[in-house]
């Protein structure tokens, strides 16, 4: 009896353990909380967010004013649009991604700060006056991981207006911690125009991390319309890369490409390139059109794309408009998968009788990858010093390293004193690359000697 008891306690604890958990998103409930001159709204998700650096907010719900104040905010006022009432845009406190900020309390840390912000402002209601609101928002990430939200320090003035602010059915607070950083990032650049006074530029979430590598790839792919003046040259719906291939040769080689850095270090600069085409059209004649493109990634390993510097000029001057992007254009990047040797130069005592070359393979390891590795004479010989290898290495999916023995020959003579070859690799398979060390120099040391 004694054990079931214990056993069913065990199983109990392993339930309640999995429901506090933590996961990447915590709801904070904030349905029936109340704010006014004399009330604080305090409320606290049901479970635990990961612990991260940074955190995306996204508020989503409605409101309403009780008392005399009802009259002012009704049933079903959008949350958000509150708050940008009493100050322009400072809802993007509660939506967007932010830092933590450590708080400590008897030289511990209690909670992790993500917002604290006191909005105010005045609102003119014409024949009724002047309403004013100030509020300090507060979001925290407490240690266990606990998501907590509080309006406090509330103050309405108004000659009509009383009242407190409640948060209706559906109202809640997204707490979303990030996942790890990865090797490939991928986002829409959908609905950014492009004219001769406004660039298109759109980033990644800060939830959309790359993990820093020399070499990254870019592919940039988008279907656009015009309108005013560039409607002529742009119909609808047209691929952005044939629309640039029929200005330039070989235009849309822009949209994609590669770059590569010696260090695998952010921030990094992907592309920074000018546009240049010219094209006759029907009724406008000859018409030049140019444009840069700016990709980066910055130190936290977001992404950004950045298409601007605009100019579209016919005979007769320049053409007004604007380029849209629609419906599925995107960019990607993706870290390019690279092969190298560990070690430029590695020695080994003949008498151990074999070297281990180690060959490391950075970058995206999703897919199966191959690299040949042979062997050349420098000063030692194949057969004699050393038994030669020339062969190609398979690396499964997710695999990022391979060890080679090299048989080293024991001469037993001191006469020959230290021997070099060369370890060398090639033939990286399709969409693989050799990295800045792809051959090493080993040295066979004659202990003998």
């Amino acid at each position: 009896m004694f054990k079931k008891i214990v056993g069913l306690i065990s199983v109990l604890a392993a339930f309640f353990s999995h429901l506090t958990a933590a996961s990447p998103v915590a709801i904070v409930n904030l349905a029936g909380a109340s704010f006014g001159n004399e009330t604080v709204a305090t409320c606290v998700s049901s479970g635990k967010v990961d612990e991260a650096g940074r955190y995306r907010l996204q508020l989503v719900g409605t409101c309403h004013g009780t008392g005399s104040l009802k009259a002012v905010i009704p049933n079903g006022t959008k949350i958000g649009s509150l708050m940008d009432k009493i100050s322009p845009q400072s809802s993007l406190y509660l939506n967007g991604v932010y830092q933590s900020m450590l708080l400590w309390t008897g030289g511990e840390v209690t909670s992790y700060e993500l917002v604290n912000e006191t909005i105010s402002g005045t609102e003119d209601l014409g024949l009724f006056g002047n309403i004013s609101m100030s509020i300090r928002i507060k979001v925290r990430i407490l240690v266990d991981g606990t998501a907590v939200f509080s309006i406090s320090n509330s103050k309405f003035k108004s000659d009509y207006f009383m009242g407190d602010i409640v948060f209706e059915q559906g109202s809640k607070l997204i707490v979303t911690a990030p996942g790890p950083a990865t090797d490939q990032v991928s986002f829409s650049f959908s609905g950014t125009s492009l004219g001769n006074k406004k660039r298109s530029f759109v980033k990644s979430s800060g939830m959309d991390r790359m993990i820093p590598y020399k070499r990254i790839k870019y592919d940039v792919s988008a279907v656009c319309s015009a309108s005013g003046d560039l409607k002529k040259i742009i119909p609808s719906k047209v691929d952005f890369a044939d629309f640039l291939d029929s200005l330039s040769p070989s235009g849309s080689d822009l949209l994609a490409g590669e770059h590569t850095q010696s260090q695998s270090t952010f921030p990094m600069v992907v592309c920074n390139k000018k546009f240049t085409g010219v094209k006759k059209f029907k009724g406008l004649g000859k018409v030049a059109i140019s444009f840069r493109q700016i990709i980066k990634i910055a130190s936290d390993g977001t992404a950004s794309l950045s298409i601007g510097d605009f100019s579209a000029v016919s005979i007769s001057g320049k053409l007004n408009g604007e380029i849209s992007f629609n419906k599925n254009s995107r960019i990607e990047m993706t870290s390019v998968p690279e092969f190298e040797i560990e070690l430029e130069s590695l020695k080994s005592d003949e008498s151990t009788e074999v070297a281990y070359v180690k060959i490391r393979r950075s970058g995206s390891l999703k897919k199966p990858a191959s690299v040949r590795v042979s062997t050349t004479n420098i000063t030692a010989v194949a057969g004699k010093d050393y038994i030669s290898r020339n062969e190609k290495i398979a690396f499964a999916s997710g695999q990022s390293e391979y060890i080679m023995p090299i048989i080293l020959v024991n001469n037993n003579r001191a006469d020959a004193g230290n021997r070099r070859f060369k370890v060398q690799l090639t033939n990286p398979s399709k969409g693989s690359v050799l990295g800045l060390f792809s051959t090493a120099v080993v040295t066979i040391n004659d202990d003998e000697f």
